[in-house]
Parts: C-alpha cells; sequence; structure tokens
C-alpha cells in the first residue's frame, strides 16, 4: 500500500471533519471516502482488511519511535531529580 497517499488521505479526511467523536474513522467513511479515492491512485485495489493491517503497522511504527523518547525522558527526569536532592543536601549542610 503506499502509505504517502494513504496518510494524505487520512488527514484531509480528517480536516473535513468525517472523524468520530473520539477521533476515529468508522468502517463506513475508510470504505466510502479513503479506500476508493486509494484505489484509483493505486495499481492494486484495496480493501478494509488491508487498511486495518496497514493502520496496525503505522501504529506499531509509531510506537517505536515514541519508546525511546520516553525512556529519554525517564532518564532526563531522574538525572534532574537526583540532582535537585544533592542541591537540597548541599543547602541544608551549608
Amino acid at each position: 500500500m503506499d502509505d504517502s497517499n494513504l496518510l494524505g488521505l487520512l488527514v484531509e479526511t480528517m480536516k473535513n471533519g468525517l472523524c468520530d467523536a473520539n477521533g476515529s474513522l468508522s468502517k463506513l467513511n475508510v470504505e466510502n471516502f479513503i479506500l476508493p479515492r486509494l484505489n484509483v491512485k493505486t495499481r492494486f485495489p484495496k480493501t478494509y482488511s488491508n487498511y486495518i493491517s496497514r493502520m496496525k503497522w503505522f501504529n506499531n511504527q509509531y510506537n517505536k519511535i515514541n519508546e525511546p523518547m520516553c525512556d529519554n525522558f525517564d532518564l532526563v527526569g531522574t538525572q534532574l531529580e537526583r540532582k535537585s536532592r544533592l542541591v537540597m543536601k548541599y543547602r541544608k549542610n551549608n
């Protein structure tokens, strides 16, 4: 599936307000708005199950990228916490 075409159509669909109140797209909207436009741009017709599979892949890629960032923030937060404890001990002693 052409990822850039799919992402562009997802953004366009969201901008047009075709998402639910929680920000997700219903199967009906995917089948009526996204897949027909995607199938015009791609060589092989895509189905809803292809769409779901690709969305799971996008989600996994997002989690792979996001996870190390969260770990780094935790590491920085831990280091800052240790430094602030040392500063407080130093101030108490002086």
